[in-house]
C-alpha cells in the first residue's frame, strides 16, 4: 500500500494537478518497474492510499489505467472521517443530536459496505432521496 501525493503543483489548475499526479506516478511506477521487473499493479501493489481528491484519483487513472485504479484506490479514514463530520455539520444545522447521531451512523457504516448496492442505498437515505 502506497499512499498517494497530494501536491505535485501550486497551480490552481485542477488540469496541471492531475497532470503532475499523473507524472509522478509514472515516474515512481516506472523506477520501481525497473529495479523490481516482476513488480505488478494490483499484484505486487495492493493499493494506493488517496485523501479523497477527485485530482488525485483522475491522475492516478491517467497513471496506471482506470480499471486498475478502480480495483486499488482507497480513500484515507482521517479524512473521510472529517468530511462526514463537515457535512453532518452542514445539512443537519438546526436539527436534533439525534438526527446528527442518525447521520453519522450511516455515513459511517459506508466504507464498511462490501456491494455497490448499499453503498448507493446509503448514500440515497443521506441525500433524502430514501426513507431509513
Amino acid at each position: 500500500m502506497i499512499p498517494s501525493m497530494g501536491c505535485c503543483s501550486q497551480s490552481k489548475n485542477e488540469q496541471t494537478r492531475c497532470n503532475g499526479i499523473q507524472s509522478a506516478f509514472e515516474t515512481i511506477l516506472g523506477q520501481v518497474k525497473k529495479t523490481h521487473p516482476e513488480f505488478a499493479i494490483g499484484n505486487s501493489m495492493k493499493g494506493i492510499i488517496t485523501d479523497w481528491s477527485d485530482t488525485q484519483l483522475k491522475g492516478i487513472q491517467a497513471a496506471i489505467g482506470e480499471g486498475n485504479a478502480n480495483q486499488i484506490v482507497k480513500g484515507c479514514q482521517v479524512h473521510y472521517q472529517r468530511s462526514v463530520k463537515r457535512v453532518c455539520e452542514r445539512v443537519n444545522k438546526g436539527y436534533s443530536t439525534l438526527a446528527h447521531k442518525a447521520f453519522n451512523i450511516i455515513a459511517y457504516a459506508i466504507p464498511t459496505e462490501t456491494t455497490q448496492s448499499h453503498v448507493e442505498s446509503l448514500f440515497q437515505v443521506l441525500c433524502g432521496e430514501k426513507p431509513l
